[in-house]
């Protein structure tokens, strides 16, 4: 294991940490209790404990950080599940602009992570320009218009709907 790797394998074990330290800016209060809530919810659907298909609805103001707050909980969760089959498929209105800033979004959030803590190492991929990986866990993401094509994806971890 590379020193970088340890580092990373730390603030990932560690919720609070990795709200302090993973992000380009500070998170919220308030957005480290929906994505810490969010996880608890994943978690024990994963080990049994609750049945699958529970929902968690997070209500955010117009112009309130929700894709902000999305990138960041799905960026925790790829690098939490990087070593299992786990899938996120997050659903926007429209193509352009809503899942595109949402994949922006997601990519800043990855870039940043790159940069400070794995000596500027790429550790996610896109795949056909809509599927993020990082490891073995990825995020889907799909357009919510009538005319688009989303059949066929599977949410093995959490499907999130704006």
């Amino acid at each position: 294991m590379r020193a970088g790797e340890s580092i990373v394998a730390d603030i990932v074990r560690d919720p609070d940490k990795w709200h302090r330290l993973a992000y380009p800016t500070a998170s919220y209060d308030w957005q480290v209790e929906v994505c810490k809530n969010n996880e608890r919810l994943i978690d024990l659907t994963r080990r049994g404990v609750i049945q699958p298909g529970l929902e968690a609805v997070t209500i955010v103001a117009r112009q309130g950080g929700k894709n902000e707050l999305s990138a960041r909980n799905q960026a925790r969760l790829l690098f939490k599940y990087a070593s299992e089959n786990f899938v996120i498929v997050r659903v926007a209105p429209t193509y352009r602009p809503q899942l595109i800033i949402s994949m922006q979004r997601l990519e800043q959030q990855l870039k940043h992570f790159r940069k400070v803590f794995n000596e500027g190492r790429d550790l996610h991929r896109w795949i056909q320009g809509y599927q993020c990986q990082v490891g073995d866990a990825s995020v889907i993401f799909l357009s919510g218009e009538t005319h688009a094509n989303r059949v066929g994806h599977t949410a093995s971890g959490a499907i999130e709907v704006d």
